[in-house]
């Protein structure tokens, strides 16, 4: 008798697994839909601004740094072609600036109210460059609406000697002038040491 009544209740446990299954399934079904759904309407609004390039930073860039100001430790984290951005930790886009789909014109082109009504999605995005100054070569990461870099940061890697062998360094300055305003290093007990030395083949402003 026992056994008899055991198989009925084996066969809904059974029913009700699969229909668990199912569900599962289905749940995670819809989850890759959207997120598919997402992301195909992130890359159209990508292209619909003209932030569909990314902008690639050199693997010597990519990684965590690390500045000292004081006792204070300020990280710095690049990615493939984005970064951390210190003042919230959030990940901002680095592109290529191009010109915004049906149109011949930049965001910087656009109007100030045009901008306005845009920023939520034009906001996690900077623009990424290169310039020349003082004989070293910088990386300018600035805002997308913006014709002019002078609002950005400039960035350069160097290798210099820290605690007797070649280690390498990241220099941060205002863009166009070449001249350092902070520099980051790989850990943090190179930050606290050296965050304040003045190297002698960089120029240094007097905000330093």
């Amino acid at each position: 008798m026992k056994r008899k009544k055991l198989i009925p209740l084996l066969a809904t446990v059974i029913t009700l697994s699969a229909v668990g299954v199912e569900v599962s399934q289905a749940s995670q079904a819809s989850q890759v839909q959207a997120a598919d759904c997402k992301k195909a309407t992130t890359t159209t609004k990508k292209k619909k601004y003209g932030l569909d390039k990314a902008f690639v930073f050199p693997k010597s860039y990519q990684g965590k740094w690390y500045s000292s100001s004081n006792t204070t430790i300020y990280p710095l984290n690049f990615h493939r072609s984005g970064f951390d951005a210190p003042w919230n930790n959030q990940y901002i886009n680095v592109v290529k600036l191009g010109k915004m789909k049906g149109t011949k014109k930049y965001i910087w082109q656009m109007s100030r109210s045009w901008v306005e009504h845009n920023i939520t999605d034009i906001d996690q995005y900077l623009r990424g460059s290169k310039e020349k100054k003082r004989g070293n070569n910088w990386i300018v990461v600035s805002p997308v609406d913006q014709k002019l870099r002078t609002r950005g940061y400039a960035y350069t890697v160097k290798n210099e000697v820290l605690d007797g062998k070649k280690q390498a360094v990241l220099f941060e300055s205002a863009p166009g002038t070449g001249k350092v305003v902070n520099q980051f290093f790989r850990t943090e007990a190179l930050a606290q040491k050296y965050g304040r030395e003045k190297f002698d083949n960089m120029k240094y402003s007097s905000i330093f």
